[in-house]
C-alpha cells in the first residue's frame, strides 16, 4: 500500500510539473540553484593597482601588474649602469594556469609587450615572460614545483 501511495504522489507531482509549464521549473531552479558568483577583473587578471600581502620596494614601476592577494617574499632595488633595476618575488596558492593567463593579460592591458616561453621540466612548471614597454624591459618568471605555491618573480630594468 505504501509503494502505491508513493507512486501516486510521484505521478501527481509529474502531472503538476508538466501542466504548470516553466513557472514551476523556474521556481524549482531558483530554489535549488546557488546565487551566481560575482567575478571581477581584479580576481582573474593581474592589475597595476592590485593589493598584495607585503611591501614592494619604493620606486618599483607602477605600470607592472601584480597578482591580487599574492604574498611578497622579497623585493629590492639594485643600481645598474642604466639606472635602477627592481625585483620582486611573490607567491600565491591560486592555480598556475590562472596566474600565467592573468599576469600575461594584465601586462598586455598595461601596454607591455609580452613574449611567453615554456621552460618547464620534469621537476617544475615554468613560464618565462619577456616584457617591454617604452621605458623598461624585464623578465617575469612564473613557476610551480609539485605541492608548492605558485612563484612569480619580476626583474624590471630601464631600457638602455
Amino acid at each position: 500500500m505504501r509503494v502505491r501511495s508513493v507512486m501516486v504522489g510521484a505521478i501527481a507531482l509529474g502531472v503538476a510539473l508538466s501542466t504548470s509549464g516553466c513557472a514551476m521549473k523556474d521556481s524549482l531552479d531558483a530554489r535549488f540553484t546557488p546565487a551566481p558568483t560575482k567575478v571581477t577583473i581584479e580576481a582573474t587578471v593581474a592589475a597595476a593597482d592590485a593589493s598584495v600581502d607585503g611591501e614592494i620596494t619604493k620606486g618599483f614601476p607602477d605600470t607592472v601588474p601584480m597578482w591580487p592577494g599574492a604574498k611578497v617574499s622579497a623585493s629590492k632595488t639594485t643600481k645598474t649602469p642604466q639606472g635602477k633595476s627592481y625585483s620582486a618575488v611573490l607567491t600565491t596558492r591560486d592555480p598556475y594556469t590562472d596566474v600565467l593567463a592573468g599576469v600575461g593579460e594584465g601586462l598586455r592591458q598595461c601596454d607591455w609587450k609580452v613574449e611567453v616561453t615554456d621552460a618547464s621540466s620534469s621537476e617544475s612548471t615554468v613560464s618565462i615572460l619577456m616584457i617591454s614597454d617604452g621605458e623598461a624591459e624585464g623578465i617575469v618568471t612564473i613557476s610551480q614545483a609539485p605541492d608548492k605555491p605558485v612563484r612569480i618573480e619580476y626583474i624590471i630594468t630601464p631600457k638602455s
